[in-house]
């Protein structure tokens, strides 16, 4: 460790789990595999004339959630499935990161539009993207506390 430095702890992208309605979601592809955000900023600021600043609570919550897969993986039935549906399911979905202090959940989410494929000589990506009708975050709170006392434990602080 270089002097005065921080260990952060370990990412490990194999813990990261995503599942829509309880059942997990297998073979992402490379890179940034698992995206989730909000529609809209949290506030909204208003600038006066003399630079008084007042801001409003955005309470639009909605958001996405992209996952990317490798085209041969058997998550891709699954979401296909409910894509060729006349409309597609409400699901619940979830993304947890044990090692961070990351954690997204919405109980009422939907696909929103079949994916692009492609087929070549290496392995495709299949692209889904879910509405969110509320993105909540949890347990930051949590996993902070366990990250906080190992870094404690190991004189990290």
């Amino acid at each position: 460790m270089a002097a005065g430095g921080l260990f952060l702890g370990t990412y490990d992208p194999q813990q990261v789990i995503v599942t829509i309605d309880d059942l997990p979601i297998l073979g992402f592809q490379d890179g940034d595999a698992i995206t989730v955000e909000r529609n809209e900023d949290f506030t909204n600021e208003t600038i006066g004339i003399k630079g008084d600043v007042s801001r409003a609570i955005n309470r639009n919550a909605t958001g996405t959630l992209t996952i990317s897969l490798q085209h041969n993986s058997p998550s891709v039935a699954q979401i296909e499935a409910m894509a060729h549906q006349d409309y597609p399911p409400v699901v619940r979905v979830a993304v947890r990161d044990p090692s961070s202090a990351e954690a997204f959940s919405s109980s009422y989410a939907w696909l929103k539009t079949d994916a692009s494929h492609s087929f070549g000589d290496e392995v495709g990506t299949r692209e889904y993207t879910f509405f969110l009708y509320s993105v909540r975050a949890g347990q930051y709170i949590e996993n902070f506390a366990e990250n906080l006392a190992f870094s404690l434990a190991n004189n990290a602080l």
